[in-house]
């Protein structure tokens, strides 16, 4: 009868990985994270609202920030305008249906979008047209754009501009690059609460 590998040294690997990848992130997103965190908050100052999209990959890490964002984080504070764009299901069919799947956060940023808004943009996946759409409308719509992207997003970083800020996860493992994104929503969240109710 086979014997059943010990699962310890894949375990080890995995949170080596993980942590190699956090120590990059830790060299390379903290002044991104601090400029992302003050687009927000001056935006949420003046009345603005964010709005949160990602590709299919990234879907449940932006639902997390629009949520934590709505609510809390660690702290009690009065919720914030954040709108999460993968959330409304028909609308993601309709849009899809009858318009193009690039076009499924496009057309609801078009419709919600207003200027002085910011977009939170999420993904892993160089082929996200969706994100690079979304991000374009947002620029149609004077709204400042955050990506938090991961390896060969070239297409959806090159789509930014002045005033906007990316935030690269290192790494070209799509597993760790999306735990390195939930680690820098935590930071934004983080960040954003220390600017609205100090430290």
């Amino acid at each position: 009868m086979p014997t059943q590998a010990d699962p310890a040294p894949q375990t080890l690997a995995l949170f080596q990985s993980h942590r190699e990848a956090a120590q990059a992130a830790t060299d390379t997103l903290a002044e991104p994270l601090a400029q992302a965190s003050r687009l927000i908050v001056d935006a949420l100052l003046s009345g603005h609202k964010i709005l949160c999209c990602a590709d299919a990959g990234c879907a449940a890490n932006g639902s997390h920030l629009a949520t934590l964002l709505l609510t809390r984080y660690q702290r009690e504070r009065p919720g914030l305008p954040a709108l999460d764009l993968n959330a409304n299901l028909s609308a993601l069919a309709v849009v899809a249906a009858g318009y193009g799947h690039d076009q499924v956060h496009a057309r609801q940023i078009q419709a919600l979008g207003q200027a002085g808004d910011v977009l939170v943009a999420l993904t892993t996946d160089r082929e996200a047209r969706t994100v690079t759409e979304a991000i374009l409308a947002a620029h149609d719509r004077e709204m400042r754009v955050v990506l938090i992207s991961g390896a060969e997003c070239e297409a959806q970083e090159g789509a930014l501009t002045h005033g906007d800020v990316g935030l690269r996860a290192p790494g070209d493992a799509p597993a760790r690059t999306q735990e390195i994104h939930l680690l820098a929503l935590h930071g934004l969240c983080e960040l954003i609460d220390a600017h609205l109710l100090g430290s």
